[in-house]
């Protein structure tokens, strides 16, 4: 932003009217602007007589403040507005008695925001000194003075720029920051604070816009959010943990800030695992379940009941509450029993064939042939 040195005297509005000695006079009207030649309908001038204030004229609609000064005194007049850095003009006007009627001086005077940290001294002292010179029959700048001050001013406005460039760029980065870490509403106020600096950076207000829809976009996905998580809970609920899994992790796309789908899916992956580890587990047993059973079928169909009952005794030790298994221990059992029974009977009867041969033999070498027939 380029500042104009603006202190605009009116030496051709100087003009004299012939009123009489009560009306002599000089009247003083100042057109307060800012930097773009806008009128500051708030602006103020504080008039100082011989150091001690003794008014102050508020401007009007167009910025113009209008002031009589007596002649043979030495007058400030200090021109401010809220946050704005103020400006003075000094007028000496001190004239000869045959000099004196009503004269008129007219001047613009720009003022421009203060940057809070610049060094803005010069703006301390008068930036002209008005007097009346009696060679020309009207009032004049002090050129020197004038010359003088409008370098200061210029060393002054350089600082101006170049502190509400450092705070711009401070405010900037700071809502740059907040807006990659999605913190839009703060963002936001960072932002504005820097189009205090600068109100026209396009740059600035592309991001403001942007951070709005971002804004927008992150209510539409909280609404989203919260019913995307209804649904996950719901699933929960049923133990549809694959379901459940799913919505979850859209909540987590739409919300990647919130822990509770993360979580969630964390809990859920566990019990998935446990779930495929007790399934693994269970197959395993019900494999070798399934094998002693086999070879306890194998045993019972070739008759090897104490082995067949070794066999589903070891399925049942695996599933002790699978019914089966102890129905097949109680079949061995039975099968093994009557094996047993039948073996012994067979035994007895052979036994007693055999005692009988004996017998019959006995009789016939003793030449008992009907007992031996018998």
């Amino acid at each position: 932003m380029r500042y104009s040195i603006r202190l605009i005297l009116f030496p051709l509005l100087l003009f004299a009217i012939s009123l009489g000695a009560q009306d002599a006079y000089l009247e003083v009207v100042c057109y307060v602007e800012n930097s773009q030649g806008e009128p500051l309908k708030t602006a103020k001038a504080d008039l100082f007589e011989n150091g001690s204030k003794v008014k102050t004229v508020s401007a009007d609609l167009k910025g113009k403040i209008s002031l009589n000064l007596d002649f043979d005194k030495t007058y400030k007049i200090v021109v401010s507005k809220d946050g704005m850095i103020q400006k003075r003009i000094d007028f000496k006007t001190e004239v000869a008695p045959e000099d004196q009627r009503r004269l008129k001086k007219e001047f613009a005077m720009s003022l421009v925001e203060n940057c809070e940290g610049a060094n803005v001294s010069a703006f301390n002292e008068p930036a002209d000194v008005i007097q009346y010179d009696a060679g020309f029959g009207n009032f004049i700048s002090d050129n020197s003075h004038f010359e003088r001050m409008q370098a200061r001013f210029a060393e002054a406005y350089r600082n101006l720029e170049k502190c509400k460039q450092d705070k711009f760029a401070e405010k900037k980065a700071q809502g740059d920051q907040q807006l990659n870490q999605g913190n839009y509403e703060e963002a936001i106020a960072f932002y504005e604070e820097a189009l205090k600096v600068f109100p026209n950076d396009g740059s600035t207000k592309r991001q403001i816009s942007n951070a709005r829809k971002s804004i927008e976009k992150q209510q539409a996905n909280t609404q989203r959010y919260s019913a995307v998580i209804e649904e996950a809970e719901q699933f929960l609920v049923q133990n549809n943990l694959n379901a459940a899994k799913q919505r979850f992790a859209e909540a987590q796309k739409l919300m990647p800030n919130e822990s509770l789908p993360g979580d969630k899916i964390a809990e859920i992956n566990a019990t998935l695992a446990a779930q495929a580890a007790e399934a693994e587990k269970q197959q395993a047993l019900n494999a070798e379940y399934n094998g002693y059973m086999k070879q306890g079928n194998e045993a019972m169909a070739s008759q090897n009941y104490a082995l067949a009952q070794q066999m589903f005794e070891k399925a049942s030790a695996i599933k002790p509450n699978e019914a089966f298994a102890t129905q097949k221990i109680a079949e061995a059992q039975q099968a093994f029993a009557k094996q047993q029974a039948d073996k012994a009977e067979q035994e007895r009867v052979n036994n007693a064939y055999q005692q009988a041969i004996a017998a019959a033999n006995a009789a016939m070498q003793q030449g008992d042939y009907q007992k031996a027939e018998e």
